[in-house]
């Protein structure tokens, strides 16, 4: 009777789990969704849109899942005790917990899924959209994903902001750069049209009022249509990975990097992005200017920073595998919750579902703010919330037998 109990219970949490991964996945993507729709008016090829989506759903997958095995789980051991299931596997003698074993494994399976996603697929992902969005391969496909009411300061050293677009026209234009005295040049036009030949960019303007009109020559001046050429302006851009977008085994060569350098010599592990950042900092610290501090005490700079940088790789190693850990967690944590709710309704359990994950990432979130601290051992702090869903699950487990 057992075995058939189990593959009752079983096969009704792989449906549940099912049927949540596709709503919470859809809800989750309606923001890339509106993206890939922006991108598609935009006039961007379908191969485009397509790649950019597709390189960026497996990020959702690190919440899509966590959060369908407890809603699943609260769901459907809230339906069995509501509806009496659950009393009658106890009145015929049948231990609950071990019907409950496959789901279990289901979780561990889950678990390694998790991790796989936390550790590779994400970072991966997060990594290939930025590579797209910032390839300057199809110079026209760079010129269309140009966002109105922001400065765009790719353009070889030149600011560009305009108000609005209209197809390929752009509207109030404002045009910064600088000038070899070191002053800025400012041009404003009603209307102007971007194209690209080879690597550098051309902007026919109309209605056009620039100040200074000329080195030497101060005050404004106006012409009815000008064209612009901004030299070497489309050129191979690469982007600065964050921590999160590392995979492990990255993360793991910069800490034994970080670590071997036992004579201090931390200039050679740090990244260029690292080192400006850890040399501003110490300068605010000492109230020393900018450029003094290039010059010396950098190594000072840079001996402050490594640990920090260190604490936050090993930060973000724990946590990939402290939420990996939460569809288990979470599985045994909704079971015993869905039997004591015990109640008809579905909307308690998604209630619960909701409060459980708003304080486990809220947590999560927190833990990202002292990452660099290693003061406050963030990397053990990570594991807390994880930890806790197991404890809270084995109390109310045992209260359950």
């Amino acid at each position: 009777m057992s075995s058939i109990l189990q593959r009752y219970v079983a096969k009704s949490y792989v449906s549940s789990w099912l049927l949540a991964m596709l709503v919470l996945s859809f809800v989750l993507s309606i923001g890339l969704v509106v993206k890939a729709a922006q991108l598609v008016v935009k006039g961007l090829p379908a191969s485009f849109v397509l790649h950019f989506f597709w390189v960026s759903f497996p990020e959702s997958l690190t919440f899509t899942v966590p959060l369908a095995s407890l809603v699943s789980a609260l769901l459907l051991f809230g339906r069995l005790s509501a509806d009496g299931e659950v009393s009658a596997m106890r009145s015929c003698g049948v231990n609950i917990w071990r019907i409950m074993t496959p789901i279990v494994l289901f979780g561990i399976v889950l678990t390694a899924v998790s991790i796989y996603i936390n550790s590779v697929v994400a970072p991966y992902g997060s990594k290939e959209r930025h590579d797209l969005l910032n390839s300057t391969t199809r110079a026209k496909d760079l010129l269309k994903l140009l966002e109105p009411g922001h400065f765009i300061r790719n353009f070889n050293g030149v600011d560009i902001w305009f108000e609005s677009r209209d197809g390929d026209i752009l509207k109030n234009m404002i045009i910064l750069e600088k000038m070899k005295s070191g002053a800025t040049r400012e041009t404003r036009c009603e209307e102007a049209v971007l194209e690209t030949k080879g690597t550098d960019v051309i902007i026919d303007m109309h209605d056009v009022r620039i100040t200074p009109f000329a080195e030497g020559q101060p005050g404004t001046a106006t012409v009815k249509a000008l064209r612009h050429t901004i030299h070497d302006a489309i050129q191979k851009r690469t982007w600065r990975r964050k921590v999160s977008d590392l995979e492990n085994g990255e993360i793991a060569e910069r800490i034994a990097e970080i670590d071997a350098c036992a004579d201090g010599d931390y200039g050679e592990v740090l990244t260029d992005e690292e080192k400006n950042k850890a040399i501003w900092k110490f300068a605010r610290k000492v109230n020393r200017p900018v450029e003094a501090l290039r010059q010396e005490h950098h190594d000072q700079a840079f001996a402050e920073a490594a640990p920090k940088v260190r604490s936050e790789l090993i930060t973000e190693l724990s946590r990939r595998f402290a939420f990996g850990m939460a569809p288990l967690a979470f599985i045994l944590l909704g079971m015993p919750l869905g039997i004591r709710t015990s109640r008809r309704e579905s909307n308690i359990g998604i209630a619960i579902s909701l409060c459980v994950m708003l304080v486990y990432y809220a947590f999560m979130i927190a833990t990202k703010s002292i990452a660099t601290m290693p003061e406050f051992r963030p990397h053990i702090v990570v594991w807390f919330p994880t930890l806790l869903c197991f404890a809270i699950s084995a109390v109310l487990v045992r209260r359950n037998q």
